[in-house]
C-alpha cells in the first residue's frame, strides 16, 4: 500500500520552509543583492540536483517525465547562472547592462515553461537522452547567442526609459504557457505517484504566481519584486519534495509505477480472455450440439416432405413442425447475440419500474404459462433499484421459465423482493419443485448447465445470461434449494436513490394471489 504524506509528516518540512522564508526576507531588507544571489543559488542548486538525480535513475525509470525535466532543468539552470553573474555590482559583464540581466531572465522562464508544456508528452515514447541533450544544447546555444553575438533578442531595458512593455507581455505568455502545461500534465496523472503529480501542479502554479508578480516591475532593481523571489524559491523548493525527496523516499513507488500498472493491466487482460473464452465455448457448444439437433430435424422433415405421394394433412403437420424448430433456432441464436452483448456493451443504469417489466415478462410467456396451468404470486409493489429494462427483463423470462418447466405439477410460483442493508435489492422468485442439491447449486451459472429434474430441457445457456447480465450491472445472482423443499432463485441490483415503491400499493398489505389464465 502507498504511503500517503500526511500533515504530521509534512510539519518538519513546512517548518524548514518558514525559517528559510523569514531568513530570506530579513535579508532582502538590509541586502538586496545578497538576497538576489542566495535565491538564484538556491534555485540554481534544486534544478541541477535534480537533473543529477533523474540522470542517474533513467534506466530504472519508465516514465520519461523524470529525465526530461531533468534535462529542462538542467540548461535553465545554465542561463541562471549566466543571470546571476550578469547582475549588477558583479562585473562579470562589464560591456552590458540592465538590460541582459532581464533578457537571460525571460530566456530561462522561456524555456522552462516550454519544457514543463512538452515533458508530459514524452511519458508513453521512447526517449533518446542524449538526443534530447543535444537539442537542449543547441537551443541554449542560438539563444545565448541572439544576446550575446547577434544581439538579435528583444531588449526588455532601454536606459533612461526602464522596462519595456513587451517584459510584461513575455512574462504573460510564459504563465498562459505554464497554466497550459498544467492542464496537459492533468490529463496524464495516471502516470504518476498521487502526491508527486500534485505538487509538480502546484508548483508550476505558484511559478506562475511569480511569473505574474515579476511582469509590473517599473525598476529593475530597486523596485524588484520581493514576492516574485519568494513565491520562485517556493516553486523549487516544492519541485525538489516532488521529485527529489518523495523519490528517494519511495523509490519502488515512483520508478516502479509503470511496472505495477502494468500488473494490473495484465491481470484486466486475463480476465478478460478468461470471459471471451467463456464465451467462445458457449458459441462452440451451442453450434456443435443445440443447433446442430434442429438442423438435423429440418433435413430429415425435408426429405418426407418431398416424397410426392405424402397426403395433404401430412404434410401441413409436417410445415407445423419446421416451424417450431425454426423457431428454437431462432431462440438459441437470440440467447448467443444477448450474451455477445452483456459483454461488449455497456447500458447507462436507471430506476428499473419493476412491476412493468415482470408484466411483459409474463406475457411473453403466455403460452407456457396456459400449458402448465401455473399460480403465479406477486407483490403489491416493488422496491426501486437500478439497471437496464431490456436485460432485467430476460432475467425475468429466464428464471420463469425455469420455474414453470421444472416446478411442481402444476407450478406454484411466488414472486418477490426484499431491501438490503448493503445498499442492495434481491429480487427472487421461488418455485414448488423437486429443489437442487448442493453440487448442482455450485454449477447452475454456468454455461451448459440445465435443469434436468423432468423431460423439459433448454440449451443451457440461460442461467448463464442471466449471471453475465446481473454481473454487468453491478449485481449478483444466487440460488437456495434443497432437495424435496422447492428452489428460491435471486439477484441483487444496487437500490435506486430515495428508495421508494413504483406502483402504490393496495389496499391490503397482504401479497397478491394471481392465476395466470391468458383466454
Amino acid at each position: 500500500m502507498v504511503n500517503r504524506f500526511r500533515l504530521p509528516q509534512l510539519i518538519p518540512s513546512i517548518i524548514v520552509y518558514l525559517i528559510g522564508i523569514c531568513a530570506l526576507y530579513v535579508t532582502s531588507l538590509y541586502n538586496w543583492p545578497l538576497f538576489h544571489g542566495l535565491v538564484e543559488a538556491f534555485t540554481i542548486a534544486i534544478e541541477t540536483g535534480i537533473f543529477m538525480f533523474t540522470w542517474n535513475a533513467r534506466r530504472l525509470n519508465d516514465n520519461n517525465y523524470f529525465p526530461f525535466i531533468g534535462i529542462a532543468f538542467l540548461f535553465t539552470a545554465v542561463i541562471d547562472i549566466l543571470h546571476f553573474f550578469s547582475y549588477s555590482g558583479i562585473g562579470m559583464f562589464p560591456n552590458y547592462d540592465i538590460n541582459l540581466s532581464t533578457q537571460l531572465w525571460i530566456a530561462g522562464r522561456c524555456l522552462k515553461a516550454i519544457s514543463f508544456l512538452i515533458a508530459p508528452f514524452m511519458i508513453p515514447r521512447r526517449m533518446f537522452s542524449y538526443l534530447v541533450v543535444a537539442v537542449y544544447a543547441f537551443i541554449v546555444s542560438i539563444l545565448l547567442l541572439s544576446i550575446f553575438y547577434w544581439r538579435t533578442f528583444p531588449n526588455y531595458y532601454i536606459k533612461g526609459v526602464g522596462l519595456t512593455a513587451s517584459k510584461s507581455y513575455s512574462e504573460y505568455t510564459i504563465s498562459l504557457i505554464k497554466l497550459i502545461s498544467i492542464i496537459v500534465l492533468f490529463t496524464y496523472r495516471k502516470d504518476f505517484d498521487p502526491d508527486v503529480w500534485q505538487l509538480l501542479a502546484l508548483g508550476i502554479l505558484i511559478s506562475v504566481f511569480s511569473e505574474l508578480s515579476f511582469s509590473g516591475f517599473a525598476n529593475a532593481y530597486a523596485d524588484f519584486d520581493l514576492y516574485g523571489h519568494l513565491l520562485r524559491i517556493t516553486s523549487c523548493y516544492i519541485f525538489y519534495k516532488a521529485v527529489i525527496e518523495i523519490a528517494m523516499v519511495r523509490p519502488y513507488d515512483v520508478l516502479f509505477r509503470k511496472q505495477k500498472q502494468n500488473e494490473y493491466t495484465l491481470w484486466e487482460y486475463t480476465r478478460e480472455l478468461s470471459a471471451r473464452n467463456e464465451d467462445l465455448d458457449a458459441f462452440a457448444h451451442t453450434v456443435a450440439h443445440d443447433l446442430k439437433n434442429p438442423i438435423a430435424t429440418l433435413m430429415i422433415i425435408a426429405k418426407v416432405i418431398s416424397d410426392p405421394e405424402l397426403d395433404r394433412s401430412s404434410l401441413f403437420g409436417f410445415v407445423h413442425g419446421m416451424v417450431e424448430v425454426i423457431q428454437k433456432m431462432n431462440n438459441i441464436i437470440d440467447e448467443l447475440l444477448l450474451l455477445a452483448e452483456v459483454r461488449k456493451v455497456d447500458k447507462k443504469l436507471a430506476i428499473l419500474d419493476m412491476q412493468e417489466i415482470v408484466e411483459n415478462a409474463l406475457n411473453r410467456l403466455r403460452a407456457l404459462i396456459q400449458g402448465t396451468k401455473a399460480q403465479i404470486i406477486c407483490p403489491p409493489t416493488w422496491p426501486q433499484a437500478l439497471g437496464y429494462a431490456a436485460w432485467i427483463e430476460e432475467v425475468w423470462e429466464n428464471y420463469i421459465s425455469n420455474a414453470l418447466k421444472y416446478g411442481g405439477d402444476p407450478p406454484c410460483i411466488e414472486l418477490g423482493a426484499d431491501e438490503e442493508k448493503d445498499g442492495f435489492v434481491r429480487f427472487w422468485i421461488r418455485d414448488n419443485g423437486q429443489g437442487i442439491n448442493a453440487d448442482q447449486k455450485e454449477r447452475l451459472f454456468k454455461p451448459f448447465i440445465q435443469l434436468q429434474q423432468v423431460h423439459l430441457t433448454g440449451n443451457g445457456l440461460g442461467l448463464s445470461i442471466v449471471r453475465r447480465i446481473v454481473e454487468k450491472l453491478g449485481g449478483q445472482v444466487g440460488v437456495e434449494s434443497s432437495p424435496g423443499a422447492g428452489s428460491l432463485f435471486y439477484f441483487a441490483l444496487p437500490t435506486a436513490p430515495d428508495t421508494c415503491v413504483i406502483v402504490e400499493p393496495s389496499k391490503s398489505t397482504t401479497p397478491s394471489v394471481h392465476s395466470i389464465n391468458y383466454s
